[in-house]
This record gives C-alpha cells, sequence and structure tokens, in this order.
C-alpha cells in the first residue's frame, strides 16, 4: 500500500530503497558539499530535501528526519544549521510544494537559507 497525506502522495514503498541510495549518493558525490559557498549549499541541500520529502521513507517523523539530516548535513559542509530558525509553517508548506508532481524546491531553499547561522555570529558565540 502507498503512502500519502491529504492530496499529496509520495513514493511508492517499492521504489524507496533505490530512491534512498540515489539521494545519499549525491550529497557524497560531491564531498557532502564541504566547500560550497552559503548560495550553493542551499542550492543542492534544498533539493536533497526535497527529494527525501517526496521519497517519504517513514509513516511518521519525516519532517523532524529531514531537519535532523539537514542540520548533519550542514555541519559536514561547514555551514551551521540553526533548526530553531526553522519556520515550521513555512517548512510544511515547503515540504508540500516539495512532494507535488512538478516539484518546485524554492520554498525549502528559502527556509534553509534563513536557518542558516551567520558566520559573524559563529565567531561571536566561539568567544563565550
Amino acid at each position: 500500500m502507498d503512502f500519502h497525506k491529504g492530496e499529496t502522495f509520495f513514493l511508492p514503498y517499492s521504489c524507496i530503497p533505490t530512491a534512498m541510495d540515489y539521494v545519499h549518493k549525491r550529497p557524497e558525490d560531491q564531498s557532502y558539499l564541504r566547500g560550497q559557498k552559503q548560495h550553493e549549499f542551499v542550492r543542492e541541500a534544498g533539493s536533497v530535501i526535497g527529494e527525501i520529502n517526496y521519497i517519504h521513507p517513514f509513516r511518521e517523523g519525516n519532517g523532524r528526519t529531514q531537519a535532523l539530516y539537514l542540520r548533519q548535513l550542514g555541519a559536514q559542509a561547514g555551514h551551521q544549521i540553526d533548526l530553531c530558525r526553522l519556520n515550521k509553517r513555512a517548512w510544511m508548506e515547503a515540504s508540500i510544494d516539495a512532494a507535488k508532481g512538478s516539484p518546485n524546491y524554492d520554498k525549502l531553499r528559502w527556509c534553509i537559507d534563513r536557518a542558516i547561522e551567520p558566520v559573524r555570529d559563529r565567531t561571536r558565540d566561539r568567544g563565550r
């Protein structure tokens, strides 16, 4: 049985393992996005998170899992993600847009960009 929420349908269960292998390989092939400028990281991370959202590997907790995955991906790439900066309503709307038949990751990218802690804040915090 395939999964959907309301009018939003997700990848068929039988395709989840192959799709997750593909999505995980993308950042791996790019050295986990290390060295990318913020706008480059945001573009690629938005696509990866959007694809994971469409795959929807869990019945519950996908949004929380995606946020933690994003934080870890950001840490590996040198971009500190502050999950408190993720606006829950905007993140949910972005996730719905990303799961549509013709995915649009712009809202996810917008959320991710705002969740990245600015470099000046990180430098100030180290001095505490």
